[in-house]
């Protein structure tokens, strides 16, 4: 943590904004740590991340490009894989305000509406390092997934098996390869998926939201971030949420058909999910597995509550 800390205080005052005072503790835990510097320019946010996470910096500065005051300020970055030591990381400008979890519906409206017509500028033009996590490579992570938790590849030895699932159950998650076709024939396109898009990862101080966290950032399908939105909305305001996301692709790219694509990719976006919570076990220390452990079962089991009938 001290080289950590000590990069930020460099940084800063490489960029004009010596530090002030003393370094706040935010948040740390197996995933990311974030600080606070107070500097001659105002506060700034320190975060860091393990490798597997996406370079933050390089996604932020593509929204910035197409859609500025969408994403932070980024002050100064480095990418965990180009580092000797210690995570990746980017200092930001703090982003006045508060987050977003009571959003208004016209909060709401204005942060979906943005992000896709962001995205629809950035459709197959992610920026260099981008994970690929289209339908194709999630259908083989799903499978490859699912080959450990029933055994096909013995003796393998490789990271954390999932566990608990059944055979039956892993026989019905089987059968959900074919949705990745059919949402691939709901005519939206590849393009910059933010990956864990909800209020609670929008600040604002009144204005029209900016989008924070991009860890999860990766060149895919976006109705993942549409479908993102239901696991913290109900109600009116997922409505809302989903009625402006609908409009706003269909706005973006005429003759899609997004309605469809979060009907058909409800179940596969659990399954991407179960694939990149596989993804931290395999990263993690063995101590902070515990955290995660169940995690992509239960999102297994959530993918096929997803597809069963109503």
């Amino acid at each position: 943590m001290r080289e950590l800390l000590a990069w930020a205080v460099g940084a800063l005052a490489g960029v004009g904004r010596p530090v002030t005072g003393a370094v706040e503790q935010v948040r740390t835990w197996n995933l990311s740590g974030v600080f606070r510097f107070p500097t001659a320019g105002g506060y700034a946010w320190l975060k860091a991340v393990p490798g597997f996470a996406a370079d933050e910096a390089a996604v932020i500065g593509a929204f910035a490009g197409v859609a500025p005051g969408l994403v932070p300020r980024v002050l100064a970055a480095a990418p965990g894989r180009v580092l000797a030591a210690g995570p990746g990381r980017v200092l930001m400008d703090e982003v006045p305000g508060r987050d977003c979890w009571e959003a208004s519906a016209e909060v709401i409206t204005g942060a979906v509406t943005r992000l896709v017509e962001a995205q629809a500028a950035l459709a197959h033009g992610a920026p260099a390092g981008v994970a690929d996590r289209r339908g194709s490579v999630l259908a083989g992570r799903v499978r490859a997934l699912l080959d450990r938790e029933d055994g096909a590849r013995p003796g393998d030895g490789a990271g954390v098996r999932p566990g608990g699932l059944s055979a039956r159950e892993v026989e019905r998650a089987r059968g959900l390869a074919g949705r990745w076709g059919a949402l691939d024939g709901c005519g939206l396109p590849g393009t910059v998926v933010h990956g864990d898009f909800h209020p609670g990862n929008w600040r604002s101080d009144g204005g029209a939201p900016v989008v924070l966290d991009f860890a999860d950032a990766h060149l895919g399908d976006p109705v993942l971030d549409g479908l993102r939105m239901g696991h913290f909305l109900t109600g009116r305001r997922l409505e809302v949420a989903r009625r402006a996301w609908a409009m706003a692709w269909r706005d973006a790219v005429p003759g899609c058909a997004p309605e469809r694509a979060l009907e058909v990719g409800a179940p596969l976006a659990h399954l991407a999910y179960a694939a990149r919570y596989q993804e931290f076990l395999d990263g993690i220390e063995p101590s902070e597995r515990v955290y995660h452990e169940g995690d992509p079962a239960a999102e297994i089991r959530a993918a096929l509550r997803a597809a069963a009938p109503a």
